[in-house]
Protein backbone atom coordinates (compact mmCIF):
# COMPACT_ATOMS: atom_id res chain seq x y z
CA UNK A 1 0.00 0.00 0.00
CA UNK A 2 1.69 3.64 -1.15
CA UNK A 3 1.01 5.30 2.77
CA UNK A 4 1.10 8.72 0.82
CA UNK A 5 -1.91 8.36 -0.78
CA UNK A 6 -3.57 9.63 2.65
CA UNK A 7 -1.53 12.62 2.33
CA UNK A 8 2.38 13.61 2.77
CA UNK A 9 1.72 14.35 6.36
CA UNK A 10 -0.17 10.44 7.14
CA UNK A 11 2.51 9.03 5.34
CA UNK A 12 5.67 10.68 7.29
CA UNK A 13 3.58 10.35 10.31
CA UNK A 14 3.71 6.33 9.96
CA UNK A 15 6.91 6.29 8.53
CA UNK A 16 8.47 7.74 11.36
CA UNK A 17 6.57 5.60 14.13
CA UNK A 18 7.82 2.61 11.73
CA UNK A 19 11.41 3.76 12.38
CA UNK A 20 11.25 4.78 16.33
CA UNK A 21 9.56 1.19 16.40
CA UNK A 22 12.41 -0.66 14.55
CA UNK A 23 14.84 1.56 16.13
CA UNK A 24 13.46 0.46 19.98
CA UNK A 25 14.08 -3.57 19.04
CA UNK A 26 17.83 -2.54 17.54
CA UNK A 27 20.76 -2.88 19.60
CA UNK A 28 23.29 -0.25 19.60
CA UNK A 29 25.67 -1.75 17.12
CA UNK A 30 22.85 -1.88 14.46
CA UNK A 31 21.89 0.36 11.75
CA UNK A 32 18.55 1.35 10.21
CA UNK A 33 18.72 4.02 7.28
CA UNK A 34 16.24 4.46 5.25
CA UNK A 35 16.91 3.53 1.27
CA UNK A 36 13.36 4.54 -0.49
CA UNK A 37 10.29 5.98 -0.16
CA UNK A 38 8.88 3.59 1.80
CA UNK A 39 11.85 1.52 1.84
CA UNK A 40 14.10 0.30 5.19
CA UNK A 41 17.31 -1.34 5.14
CA UNK A 42 18.78 -2.78 8.52
CA UNK A 43 22.15 -3.88 8.68
CA UNK A 44 23.07 -6.04 11.97
CA UNK A 45 27.01 -6.49 12.48
CA UNK A 46 28.12 -9.61 13.57
CA UNK A 47 24.35 -11.13 13.69
CA UNK A 48 23.75 -14.34 12.00
CA UNK A 49 21.08 -15.49 9.69
CA UNK A 50 18.52 -17.33 12.73
CA UNK A 51 19.02 -14.20 14.84
CA UNK A 52 18.05 -11.31 11.74
CA UNK A 53 15.01 -14.02 11.07
CA UNK A 54 13.74 -13.78 14.74
CA UNK A 55 14.19 -9.93 14.42
CA UNK A 56 12.41 -9.41 11.58
CA UNK A 57 9.82 -11.65 12.98
CA UNK A 58 9.25 -9.51 16.23
CA UNK A 59 8.94 -6.16 14.21
CA UNK A 60 6.22 -8.01 11.69
CA UNK A 61 4.46 -8.63 15.06
CA UNK A 62 5.25 -5.20 16.54
CA UNK A 63 4.03 -3.40 13.45
CA UNK A 64 0.58 -5.55 13.87
CA UNK A 65 0.03 -4.32 17.25
CA UNK A 66 0.79 -0.50 16.95
CA UNK A 67 -1.70 1.99 17.34
CA UNK A 68 -1.34 3.10 13.78
CA UNK A 69 -2.04 -0.18 12.35
CA UNK A 70 -4.59 0.88 10.57
CA UNK A 71 -5.36 4.25 8.31
CA UNK A 72 -8.58 4.97 6.84
CA UNK A 73 -9.52 1.39 7.61
CA UNK A 74 -6.74 -0.10 5.86
CA UNK A 75 -4.24 -2.64 8.07
CA UNK A 76 -0.49 -1.24 7.70
CA UNK A 77 1.86 -4.16 7.22
CA UNK A 78 5.52 -4.71 6.68
CA UNK A 79 7.35 -7.19 4.53
CA UNK A 80 10.61 -7.99 5.60
CA UNK A 81 13.39 -9.72 3.49
CA UNK A 82 16.41 -11.49 5.35
CA UNK A 83 20.02 -11.78 3.71
CA UNK A 84 23.38 -12.44 5.13
CA UNK A 85 27.55 -11.43 3.99
CA UNK A 86 29.32 -14.71 4.87
CA UNK A 87 32.99 -13.84 6.21
CA UNK A 88 34.47 -15.08 3.06
CA UNK A 89 32.58 -12.94 1.14
CA UNK A 90 33.91 -8.90 -0.01
CA UNK A 91 32.44 -6.62 1.05
CA UNK A 92 28.88 -5.84 -1.45
CA UNK A 93 28.59 -3.18 -3.60
CA UNK A 94 25.32 -0.96 -2.73
CA UNK A 95 25.21 0.60 -6.75
CA UNK A 96 26.33 -2.00 -9.07
CA UNK A 97 25.41 -0.28 -11.60
CA UNK A 98 26.23 3.04 -11.32
CA UNK A 99 28.95 4.71 -13.97
CA UNK A 100 31.31 6.56 -11.44
CA UNK A 101 32.59 9.84 -12.73
CA UNK A 102 36.09 10.49 -13.62
CA UNK A 103 37.73 12.39 -10.95
CA UNK A 104 38.34 15.38 -13.16
CA UNK A 105 34.21 15.50 -13.24
CA UNK A 106 33.59 15.44 -9.60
Amino acid sequence: MDIDQFGRSVGDEVRRHFSETVSGKLTQSDILGRYGAEEFVVALPGTGIANAKLLAERICETVRNIPMAEINGKPCAVSIGVAERLPHEGAPEIYPNRNPLPATER
